[in-house]
C-alpha cells in the first residue's frame, strides 16, 4: 500500500509502498514506542507521529501543533478496521506543511558520519565521509535527490531526483545511478549500518550492451545474471 511518509529531519516528503503493521510504522515515525494519531485531516486521512524529543526538528500542518517527529499518513480504516491508502498524496501534504526548527541551544555540534556511495557508471563501491546534512548527500549525488529505499536497519538510500543512466540492484530493489546509503535516526544522519563488504558481494550492475547483471570487481563476459527490468 502506498502512503505518504514525512521526514522531519531531512525535510522529504515521499510516497512509499509498505505493509502498515506496528512495526514498520514503529520504524518509519523513529520510535520505539507505538505511533499515535496525531491528527485527522479532513480527507479522513490520519497522520501517526512518534512522541519525539523537545529539541528535535519538526513540522506543523495547517494550523497543527508542532510534530517533533518522522510521521506517517494513511487512509481511514475500512470495515475490517484496516488502515486504507491516504487521499492526500505528496504534493498536497507539502502546500500544507512547515518546518520547524530544531532548539539549537540543545543540539550538540554535528560531526561526520560514515556513508557508502554506489556508482553503476564506475562500478565502484566505496565507503565514504560526509557532514550530518542533507546537503552533503546532495553534493556527492550532484542534484537534487529523493529518498529512493528505507532499508532495514535504519538505513536510507537516496538517488538524484531526475536520475538517469547505468543501473544497479540489491536483491529485488533497483535503482538508477549514482545512489548514497546512510543511517538515520531521530537525530538526523548517522553511521551507515550496512557493510561495505556484504554490498560488493550482493550488488549487481547491469551490463552495457547486453542483457546482465555483473557482480562488483567482475567482468561483463565472466558474470551471467539476469536481464535488466
Amino acid at each position: 500500500m502506498k502512503v505518504v511518509h514525512i521526514d522531519a529531519t531531512l525535510r522529504i516528503v515521499s510516497q512509499i509502498e509498505i505493509e502498515p503493521h506496528s512495526r514498520e510504522l514503529i520504524r518509519l515515525c523513529g520510535s520505539s514506542g507505538r505511533p499515535k494519531t496525531a491528527i485527522t485531516l479532513p480527507s479522513g486521512d490520519v497522520l501517526l507521529c512518534a512522541e519525539g524529543s523537545s529539541t528535535a526538528p519538526g513540522f506543523t500542518i495547517g494550523g497543527s501543533p508542532t510534530f517533533r517527529s518522522n510521521a506517517v499518513l494513511l487512509g481511514k480504516r475500512d470495515r475490517w478496521r484496516q488502515y486504507t491508502a491516504p487521499r492526500f498524496g505528496t504534493e498536497r501534504i507539502e502546500a500544507l506543511l512547515r518546518w520547524v526548527e530544531a532548539n539549537p541551544s540543545e543540539v550538540e555540534p554535528r560531526e561526520g558520519v560514515q556513508a557508502i556511495l554506489i556508482d553503476p557508471a564506475q562500478r565502484t563501491i566505496e565507503a565514504v565521509k560526509i557532514e550530518q546534512s542533507l546537503k552533503a548527500v546532495e553534493d556527492i549525488i550532484g542534484e537534487k535527490i529523493v529518498l529512493a529505499f528505507l532499508a532495514p536497519g535504519g538505513d536510507r538510500v537516496y538517488a538524484a531526483a531526475s536520475a538517469q543512466g547505468p543501473k544497479w540492484r540489491k536483491d529485488d530493489a533497483h535503482f538508477i545511478g549514482r545512489c548514497v546509503i546512510v543511517g538515520s535516526s531521530e537525530g538526523g544522519l548517522v553511521d551507515v549500518a550496512a557493510s561495505l563488504e556484504t554490498l560488493k558481494k550482493d550488488v549487481r550492475f547491469a551490463a552495457e550492451r547486453s542483457k546482465r547483471w555483473v557482480r562488483h570487481g567482475v567482468s561483463d563476459a565472466s558474470s551471467p545474471g539476469r536481464a535488466p527490468s
